[in-house]
């Protein structure tokens, strides 16, 4: 009777132990390279971006979810930050998608992070700008205004990612490295502009998609 309440008291304790929780901070940090953007010394006059439907989940379970879209300026002097709540025995699974839904873009002009005075709003044509970046690196001056959905080339772009967080991790890094869209490939040098959808567009989309990384500290 003892031996059994023994193995009873282990198996609660195990399961207790093995479903453990904690809070994990995440927050968002731009960069040129290494550099923070905020410093003075990046080249960039101008970064932000939308998102929408970002998620984490955990083993099916969402964590922190948030479906309307959200714009992110990286010379703001309000860095994105949340927390959420794991379960330390499995990996979590980070998703969103760069742009906006279609129910935003069909519907004109929109308010709050939406509302044309953001300068996410192209004048010349209905619609948004996903991705505005505005710079000058080695004395030239590049201007990026990324956007574009059906029937033109869909600039919106999906991000994935699974983390595993080490015990006694507590803070994620999502990290926002703007310096990836002047890298050049051999057989797509860095454009000077672009301001219309399109395959100029495509290709600074892939290249912002992987601009994102989230590092566990």
């Amino acid at each position: 009777m003892v031996v059994r309440l023994y193995i009873l008291l282990f198996l609660l304790v195990a399961s207790t132990c093995s479903h453990a929780q904690r809070f994990i901070r995440l927050q968002l940090r731009h960069t040129w390279g290494n550099i923070p953007i905020e410093a003075t010394n990046t080249p960039v006059n101008k970064a932000q971006f939308y998102i929408h439907n970002f998620s984490i989940s955990q083993l099916g379970k969402t964590l922190l979810y948030f479906p309307q879209p959200q714009l992110f300026n990286a010379l703001s002097d309000s860095p994105f930050a949340t927390t959420f709540l794991i379960t330390d025995t499995a990996e979590i699974d980070i998703a969103f998608t760069i742009g906006l839904p279609d129910s935003v873009l069909q519907n004109g002009i929109g308010e709050g992070v939406l509302d044309p005075l953001n300068g996410m709003f192209w004048t010349w044509q209905t619609g948004y700008v996903f991705v505005k970046c505005e710079a000058s690196v080695h004395q030239q001056k590049y201007s990026y205004h990324i956007g574009g959905m059906a029937p033109s080339p869909d600039a919106r772009r999906t991000f994935t990612a699974q983390l595993k967080l080490p015990a006694g991790a507590q803070n994620i890094q999502w990290v926002v490295n703007w310096e990836q869209l002047f890298t050049p490939s051999q057989n797509n040098p860095i454009p000077v502009t672009c301001h219309a959808p399109g395959p100029l567009a495509m290709l600074l989309a892939d290249r912002f998609l992987q601009a994102h990384s989230f590092v566990i500290l």
